[in-house]
């Protein structure tokens, strides 16, 4: 139904430019005679072969609305929009977008479709499921806290093209030995409906219900780990299966004949890669949508050839979400496409027509690259939205875990290469690297464009990012949007104190009769045991024990041998118990967790652990210390402009619209100080974090501040524990000013260096495992380090 997608995604703690993941595909090869080291230059250039044109189709689907099935039926194109409330309608329309006609179905917002099939008599049949828990499925539901708790049920249903129901078969009912669950719907010219159902593929007609057509094989055992996940119509009543493959646990396609009741084709070449999502075109043939474009399949020779760049056609994120997760298409010809486009990674689309572009029509702008291991999904929607409103310049994007996929070593490597020996983009993610590269004059200083009269003087930082931003007194760097890392307890157990000492958090600790492991909980950024809380908290703390502006170091004192010690408290191992598994907020709401582990990158977060993990009012306390200090860091993305770039002036106003991004999530009226600034922002993006600009993180604060809609989902609050969504309550302004108060407080920028974390962390397992004293691991690392930064100045 114009797409055949993997429906679970999976999140990724990213932390700061240090990026651990697998790679998807086959390495890009080199041109022959060529060096790997050529391959920055050679991906600055512009690709016109695949270049298509977006055009946002706003009067086909509504806002906050997705495409879950679409179609060519017949001359017009049908399709379900589902809403994020769960209220499904059918719309339809012509080619040209003209003629749109739409039906809502029966059950209203208790009706949440999960297939679709569409007949040539204008007839539109679905599998959903009805009822007021279909969160508890992961639906994104929005329940409201004194909601009843009884379950619905899965339905396969029938309606005309007014929207009348024709007929509703109780799946549970078909099916009561069985999962009631059917995960394919099509329909063919000879058998009518057809059905994946859970004893297999079976026909479906109103006078004789089901009816087999062919048994579940035992090649696609549908059991709790291997299933057909979804059906494709295609010619000749022949269908395209989308299935797990238990066996050589891989993600597979085939191409079953109901005639012969048998496979005829397997896609040998992409099956196994979870990259791409198949959709048909008017002319019958198939295409797919991988992770960098649209493919046009070839199934003689089992290839896929490639249409369509989103890189190069600016076509929002598409390169990290379009493939596998969620991307719903029709092809009206290989020059034009009909797609619902994924703007981000949080299920926000935009329905669009996508249209060839002559290579000769594609107009020559001067190219700016940006180079990064990996770039996050939002600073790519940054990026596109930049070059579709950008008339002279484009960004060009050079990711080095997409150069080297199977080899983050030499990905590296290479990325470090390529910026010392002069050949780096102009605008490169840094991490912790930036004083390196600024030591070699590798990195513009770009104080003179935030000074009064400088190209970004109207833009004003927070104080303490602006001061983090700095490297021997100038401004190098710059950060986007942050997140803070901390942890959060009771404002009774901090008893009026912003900070605690090691002393006191063991009192408290000891005084609710639990270890560190439980009153740590297990928070959002990893699990606590000795040997990964090392690693993340030394971020946190390093500033104690390094001065990296001036290369030294000091781990001998006795806040080191009490940081050790600390960390030594928690558990050596986490053991999961998949039977009795509780959910780690629980301890929390029972007042077991004491001091929760917090990735704070929104107010929203800040209002759930206040209104729903702990219930009352809350203190960010940071880690514990020997003084009044208050353990914090910030954490976001760095960037630096390579000083050798050509191209100033559209870096700054890249510099511009990157930092003001944050804008499009704003009201008017939460931005009073707006028009004190010149700024060039449009579209649907903003990056995820709070803004380091501090008029925008200032409006963010005051948006939390106001009673919102009932139908605006951002006034929800998901609690883990019900699996509801519950009313956020707006917060007041004394809320307000702590969180703006602590924010522009912390002065540790929470940066990776990967040399000085091996070394931390290979030490303290000596002590942790009792072989050595704390002093005598104080001693190695104090001259390991020391090394280390000399041999770094």
């Amino acid at each position: 139904m114009g797409g055949i997608r993997k429906g679970i995604a999976f999140g990724l703690a990213l932390s700061l430019c240090v990026i651990s993941f697998t790679g998807c595909g086959k390495k890009k090869e080199v041109a022959a005679g060529g060096s790997k080291n050529d391959v920055a230059t050679e991906t600055s250039q512009i690709d016109k072969e695949h270049v298509y044109k977006q055009q946002d189709l706003d009067e086909i689907i509504r806002q906050g609305e997705k495409v879950s099935s679409i179609d060519y039926v017949g001359d017009r194109i049908k399709l379900i929009a589902q809403s994020k409330d769960l209220k499904s309608r059918c719309v339809s329309f012509k080619t040209d977008g003209s003629d749109v006609r739409s039906f809502d179905f029966a059950g209203g917002d208790k009706c949440y479709v999960m297939d679709c099939a569409f007949d040539n008599d204008g007839n539109t049949y679905i599998q959903y499921y009805d009822g007021n828990q279909a969160d508890r499925f992961g639906f994104n539901n929005m329940v409201s806290e004194d909601a009843g708790d009884e379950a619905g049920s899965y339905f396969l249903g029938k309606y005309d093209d007014t929207g009348k129901e024709l007929f509703k078969v109780d799946l549970a009912k078909e099916f009561a030995d069985e999962d009631d669950n059917v995960t394919g719907l099509a329909w063919t010219e000879k058998y009518g409906l057809i059905c994946n159902t859970p004893i297999g593929i079976q026909a479906y007609n109103e006078k004789n219900g089901f009816e087999m057509l062919l048994d579940k094989p035992d090649r696609i055992d549908i059991s709790e780990f291997s299933y057909i996940f979804e059906f494709e119509k295609l010619a000749n009543d022949q269908i395209l299966s989308y299935f797990y493959d238990e066996q050589n646990a891989c993600d597979s396609f085939e191409i079953i004949d109901l005639e012969k009741k048998d496979v005829v084709k397997n896609f040998h070449d992409v099956s196994g890669n979870d990259e791409y999502s198949f959709f048909k075109g008017a002319d019958e043939k198939l295409y797919a949508s991988g992770t960098d474009g649209i493919y046009k399949y070839d199934s003689d020779s089992d290839k896929l050839d490639k249409l369509l760049d989103y890189n190069s056609s600016n076509i929002d994120s598409a390169t990290r979400w379009m493939g596998g997760i969620h991307f719903r298409a029709v092809a009206l010809s290989d020059k034009e496409f009909l797609a619902d486009i994924p703007l981000d990674d949080s299920d926000n689309t935009s329905f669009a027509r996508l249209t060839k572009v002559n290579p000769e029509d594609v107009a020559d702008k001067t190219v700016v690259t940006i180079g990064a291991m990996y770039l996050n999904s939002d600073v790519v929607s940054a990026i596109m939205k930049f070059n579709r409103n950008n008339e002279k310049y484009t960004i060009k994007i050079n990711e080095y875990n997409e150069l080297y996929p199977d080899d983050f070593e030499t990905a590296e490597k290479q990325f470090d290469l390529d910026i010392i020996s002069g050949k780096g983009s102009d605008i490169i993610c840094v991490g912790g690297e930036a004083k390196k590269y600024a030591d070699k004059g590798i990195l513009l200083d770009l104080s003179s464009a935030f000074d009064k009269g400088g190209s970004l003087a109207d833009i004003e930082l927070l104080p303490n990012i602006t001061e983090m931003m700095k490297i021997d007194g100038k401004i190098y760097t710059f950060m986007p949007s942050f997140s803070i890392e901390s942890a959060v307890t009771r404002a009774k157990y901090a008893n009026g104190k912003k900070a605690m000492t090691y002393k006191e958090v063991d009192d408290l600790i000891q005084s609710k009769s639990t270890d560190y492991g439980i009153g740590f909980g297990s928070g959002t950024v990893m699990i606590n045991t000795k040997d990964n809380l090392v690693s993340y908290l030394f971020e946190i703390y390093k500033d104690k024990f390094i001065d990296f502006e001036n290369r030294k170091c000091d781990f001998k004192g006795i806040e080191f041998a009490d940081f050790l010690n600390f960390v030594n408290k928690f558990p050596a191992e986490y053991k999961v118990d998949f039977e009795n598994w509780v959910d780690p907020e629980s301890y929390y709401v029972e007042d077991k967790g004491v001091f929760y582990k917090t990735y704070l990158s929104s107010v929203s977060e800040y209002a759930r652990l206040k209104q729903i993990v702990f219930g009352e009012d809350i203190e960010l306390i940071g880690y514990p210390g020997n003084g009044d200090e208050n353990m914090a860091a910030v954490t976001g993305d760095i960037f630096a402009v390579n000083s050798r770039t050509e191209h100033q002036d559209a870096v700054y106003d890249f510099i511009r619209s990157l930092l003001t991004a944050g804008l499009d999530n704003l009201s008017g009226d939460s931005l009073k100080e707006r028009n004190s600034m010149s700024l060039i922002t449009s579209g649907h993006n903003s990056l995820s974090g709070f803004s380091t600009v501090k008029n925008i993180f200032e409006a963010e604060l005051q948006d939390a501040a106001k009673e919102k809609d009932d139908n605006d989902e951002d006034a929800y609050l998901w609690d883990s524990l019900t699996h509801k969504y519950v009313k956020m309550k707006p917060l007041s302004q004394e809320e307000i000013k702590k969180l703006y108060d602590y924010a522009a407080s912390i002065k540790t920028l929470e940066c990776s260096d990967s040399e000085i974390d091996n070394i931390i962390t290979e030490e303290s397992l000596a002590f942790f495992a009792g072989q050595k004293t704390a002093e005598e691991v104080a001693d190695i690392i104090q001259n390991r380090v020391t090394t280390y930064l000399n041999e770094n100045s």
